[in-house]
């Protein structure tokens, strides 16, 4: 399998989970937050690798840095789909504060900016601008941390 097939059947398979993310349902509250808490988990670990990678803290792998960034695509996605309501703080671990259902446009406006972010981190990948791909990490961090402010307790 060529390495163009290969990415492009990792990213309908990573699609795929996206587009089932909105069905999802949960037995109880502690699934959803531990299901958004390994969605977030994961997101971060990409954006470390991908983060390491364009600070020379790491050798640059164009085909890891593609896997991560399709990870990050899909990732970006997934979590917002575990906060049904009832799951916040301190609930089996929850640091959501009950903003997020408060002031839900605005989380939501975090989500897709978020989400945004990571489609250009995604294209900065693909055409190998690593510079732009610094950038857009770095802009996306911002995003994360001023959510957290908003919207995670300490």
């Amino acid at each position: 399998m060529t390495l163009s097939r290969f990415l492009l059947a990792g990213s309908l398979a990573l699609a795929s989970l996206s587009a089932s993310a909105q069905a999802l349902t949960f037995d109880k509250p502690e699934d959803a937050v531990a299901y958004r808490q390994q969605a977030f988990g994961l997101l971060e670990t990409h954006f470390s690798n991908l983060t390491a990678m364009t600070l020379n803290r790491i050798p640059y792998d164009p085909l890891q840095a593609r896997l991560d960034a399709n990870a990050i695509r899909v990732l970006s996605r997934l979590p917002f789909h575990a906060f049904p309501a009832g799951t916040a703080a301190p609930l089996a671990g929850s640091r959501a504060t009950d903003q997020v259902w408060t002031a839900a446009p605005r989380y939501a406006d975090s989500a897709r900016s978020l989400q945004q972010e990571s489609d250009k981190i995604h294209s900065a990948v693909v055409r190998g601008d690593i510079a732009q791909l610094r950038k857009t990490l770095n802009d996306a961090g911002a995003i994360c941390r001023k959510c957290h402010d908003q919207f995670r307790a300490r």
